[in-house]
């Protein structure tokens, strides 16, 4: 009898949005390349819970969450075919749907009633929440001259340039599509971040499209986090992913504390409740 080949599941990746006005987090668990979990996280008790799974794709970097973290747009393909959601968060349901909305398509909240859609167009749309505001690119610079540098950065590169610039991040330097940014935690210490386009990561095992690394640097000492897939800055605190794992660390040389460990996750069917 021929023995079958038993394939490892992957390690869990993560990635999350951190709402600017908001403790309710959304956490993306990527656990293939064909499915991918979401889950609630509330940063005040630093409880997780599942709330929807989809057998598919999301862009992550093409994402966001608006500021009172109620809404998630989010960019994502299915079987080859790709399409843009607005959705009640922490949920994946459509409230509002189009497909193949400009390059992977997503778009960016410009606060919690209005969002531009990923290079301004609009898309063929199936429906839409008539209880937000889409914006044209065209309309809304004319609407918001100058143009402050967040909405610059959406219009002329990535919808996660804008993302990071809102929540805080500053663009140190661009160059051949590597992004760097530079988040203070206090007078001494900051942390940076450089985002790898596409095609840096388009040869190397494990790497999607778009990725980052981390360093924490203090005064003139410099730890490298290559290893941290993701990482946030927020109430006095260090929040990051690892090897299919979120922690968060209070202090600069503190013992880091597991949040949740995702690497058990697997699919399950949940409905929205709405």
């Amino acid at each position: 009898m021929q023995k079958t080949k038993e394939t490892k599941p992957m390690e869990a990746r993560l990635f999350v949005f951190i709402p600017k006005e908001s403790h309710n987090a959304i956490v993306i668990c990527r656990r293939s390349s064909k499915k991918v979990g979401v889950f609630h996280w509330d940063m005040l008790t630093n409880k997780i819970t599942v709330s929807q799974w989809l057998k598919g794709r999301i862009y992550e970097y093409f994402s966001d969450i608006s500021p009172d973290g109620k809404h998630f747009i989010y960019a994502a393909n299915k079987k080859g075919w790709g399409y843009t959601v607005i959705s009640k968060a922490p949920w994946l349901k459509a409230t509002s749907f189009w497909w193949d909305s400009g390059c992977r398509g997503g778009g960016f909240f410009i606060d919690n009633k209005r969002y531009l859609l990923n290079n301004g167009k609009v898309g063929s749309h199936e429906f839409v929440d008539k209880s937000l505001i889409g914006m044209k690119s065209g309309e809304f610079a004319q609407k918001n001259q100058p143009l402050s540098a967040v909405y610059q950065m959406l219009f002329t590169d990535y919808p996660f340039c804008a993302r990071l610039l809102k929540n805080g991040w500053k663009l140190k330097e661009k160059e051949n599509e590597i992004y760097i940014f530079r988040k203070s935690i206090d007078e001494h210490s900051l942390l940076e971040k450089t985002i790898y386009s596409y095609p840096h990561g388009a040869n190397l095992k494990g790497k999607g499209s778009f990725w980052e690394t981390h360093k924490l640097i203090t005064n003139d000492t410099v730890e490298e986090k290559e290893d941290w897939e993701w990482c946030e800055y927020r109430y006095d605190t260090i929040y990051y992913a690892q090897k299919g794992c979120l922690y968060e660390m209070s202090n600069i040389g503190c013992k880091p504390k597991l949040i949740y460990d995702f690497n058990n996750e697997e699919f399950v069917e949940k409905i929205a409740p709405y």
